[in-house]
């Protein structure tokens, strides 16, 4: 018969746990360095790709784009081509906020206020206005701004896009907040200091362009702020603790300038803006010589088309006006919503000077569906040729 004391049987069976412990933990130490277990972070990350679009991304992978910009319209460089996200978040529908046209086929896209949840993602969007909210919307522009909050693992990050300064019951919306993407400006900064780091964005990129806009480098605001966390990368792993007041992130190395053939459109663009300025009659056949420059040079964007098209328009060859415009649409597929509104408004217009007015009414109740991106004036005027023709 075998037998142990019982000290010794306590000592043995000490030992083969911890035994069994190591293995364990050898084995998953093992696989992990030969990538047969999927070991994930503890922390998600954000990713910053220029002017206001970011990326996070979850510990689960998970990946939210918010505000993509558009490529060829002010900022002076591309939206890159490549960007793989399962969903899209907009602030409001302004050409530096909202490309989702390059996602909407593929991807969910968001802008309205409400709550939602995606995979292991929850985001809230609040209703708020953009900056000059009145008098945009006396001129019949979009003046809705949506602020999103975004949390995953556990972290919230917000981003206010272009909203006036927030009011004490946005804040008091907003919550406990982990990280703020506002602008870099003191009136934002100060309601958020102390509580939340801030990420500052929507400024001029010298690094990547030197096309000048209408906005300055980030560098001026941050001189003489106290806790700058100045990451030489375009990315880093969100924390629970906050550890600065302000989080600086370098572009994206994706991220380039304009190519050459569209820097020499903008120069045929601005010689024959300035011909048409005059006002001089016998200026257009120059003006549209400059005109088919730019769609020679770069044909992938609407802005060449739109200008000749507004040319024959003005000059009553509103059949040429139509096919071009036809024409074009077709060829840029993924231009920004603005410029699309207003091709589909000139392509409206000349349907109904030709007398087709069907083909005009399609056109009419595209722009009254896209109410979100369609100016206010141009629903307006949709909704009434809507009520005059379609019953016809």
């Amino acid at each position: 018969m075998r037998w142990r004391l019982p000290i010794f049987n306590d000592l043995f069976s000490k030992s083969l746990k911890l035994f069994n412990a190591v293995r364990k933990l050898l084995i998953v130490i093992v696989l992990g360095c030969c990538g047969i277990l999927n070991i994930k972070a503890q922390n998600p990350k954000i990713e910053y790709l220029a002017h206001a679009a970011f990326i996070l991304e979850s510990s689960e992978g998970t990946r939210v784009l918010i505000d993509p910009y558009q490529s060829y319209f002010a900022l002076g460089y591309e939206f890159p081509t490549k960007i793989d996200v399962d969903f899209v978040l907009i602030t409001h529908p302004h050409f530096d906020h909202d490309a989702s046209k390059h996602f909407s086929q593929n991807v969910p896209v968001f802008r309205e206020a409400g709550e939602y949840s995606f995979n292991d993602v929850t985001f809230t969007g609040i209703a708020s206005k953009h900056g000059g909210a009145e008098e945009m919307s006396k001129r019949g522009f979009q003046a809705y701004n949506t602020i999103w909050v975004v949390e995953m693992d556990g972290i919230k990050v917000g981003h206010l896009g272009d909203n006036e300064v927030v009011s004490d019951d946005e804040v008091a919306a907003l919550g406990n907040m982990d990280y703020i993407i506002g602008q870099p400006t003191d009136a934002h900064f100060e309601k958020f200091k102390g509580d939340a780091t801030y990420i500052p964005n929507h400024y001029l990129l010298p690094q990547i362009t030197d096309y000048k806009n209408w906005m300055q480098p980030v560098d001026e605001w941050l001189t003489g702020k106290e806790s700058i966390n100045n990451v030489s990368g375009n990315s880093t792993e969100l924390t629970k603790s906050m550890t600065s007041s302000i989080l600086h992130l370098q572009p994206s190395a994706t991220v380039s300038a304009w190519p050459e053939d569209y820097v020499k459109a903008l120069v045929e663009t601005g010689k024959a803006s300035a011909l048409l300025r005059t006002g001089k009659t016998d200026v257009a056949e120059e003006a549209m010589s400059h005109l088919n420059k730019v769609i020679e040079l770069a044909p992938y964007t609407l802005n060449g088309y739109l200008q000749k098209a507004n040319l024959l328009a003005r000059q009553e060859k509103h059949q040429e006006a139509v096919e071009l415009m036809e024409k074009a649409l077709a060829r840029t597929p993924n231009a920004d919503w603005s410029r699309e509104v207003s091709a589909r408004k000139l392509l409206a217009q000349g349907y109904d000077k030709l007398g087709r007015f069907q083909l005009a009414l399609q056109q009419y109740r595209w722009l009254a569906r896209h109410d979100r991106i369609t100016n206010l004036n141009d629903i307006k005027a949709a909704q009434d040729y809507i009520t005059k023709f379609g019953n016809k």
